[in-house]
């Protein structure tokens, strides 16, 4: 059995693995932003909890437990581990070729495999980065097989376009459009005129 953790800002999403079947999953309210606000120990802290909890609930121990795959702000500076990005044009073989092993005792004793994130540069200096989409984008074309190259966008605080080219990551921009529609519809005379549901 194995743990797959996708860390945010401010939510932390936890699967249960047996093989390719997900035995239990939950969402925790807090994420790297925890770590940047209360200190990593107040972050280590709430997962060691929750961790146990989802392992214990379903009859497990740590030691039966594989390892613990982490992807998203979890390599962050505020993260549990900083994991340095890694540059496009990139794929799955990139990821799991750079992707580092830990174990962080206050967390937990199984080992903690973290996903790096992605950047481009222009230069010498970084133009854009990113941290838990491409995961999610190369998951998204394992689940479709398709091996043709694509535009996928991934709607959120920060918007992702991404550009996919023979299987890998080859570019990509960010854009800050859904935290200003947010700020527009909430903190503006359209408050009210405009229906919209924001999930954080």
């Amino acid at each position: 059995m194995y743990i797959i953790m996708d860390m945010g800002t401010t939510h932390t999403r936890l699967w249960l693995q047996q093989a390719d079947k997900t035995v239990a999953s939950s969402v925790l309210d807090f994420g790297a932003g925890k770590g940047r606000l209360e200190g990593r120990e107040a972050l280590y802290s709430s997962l060691r909890k929750a961790l146990l909890e989802l392992i214990e609930k379903h009859l497990q121990k740590e030691k039966d437990i594989e390892c613990i795959i982490t992807s998203g702000m979890a390599g962050s500076e505020f993260g549990i581990s900083e994991t340095n990005h890694i540059l496009i044009p990139a794929g799955a073989a990139e990821l799991a070729n750079y992707a580092r092993e830990t174990v962080i005792p206050e967390i937990t004793v199984i080992p903690l495999v973290i996903i790096p994130g992605l950047k481009k540069t222009s230069g010498d200096k970084y133009t854009d980065m990113m941290r838990g989409e491409e995961t999610e984008t190369l998951g998204n074309l394992q689940s479709i097989k398709s091996a043709e190259d694509a535009v996928i966008m991934l709607p959120g605080t920060h918007n992702k376009l991404i550009k996919i080219s023979e299987g890998k990551i080859c570019d990509f921009v960010t854009t800050m459009s859904g935290e200003i529609l947010k700020s527009v519809i909430t903190g503006t005379i359209l408050r009210g005129q405009v229906s919209h549901v924001f999930s954080v």
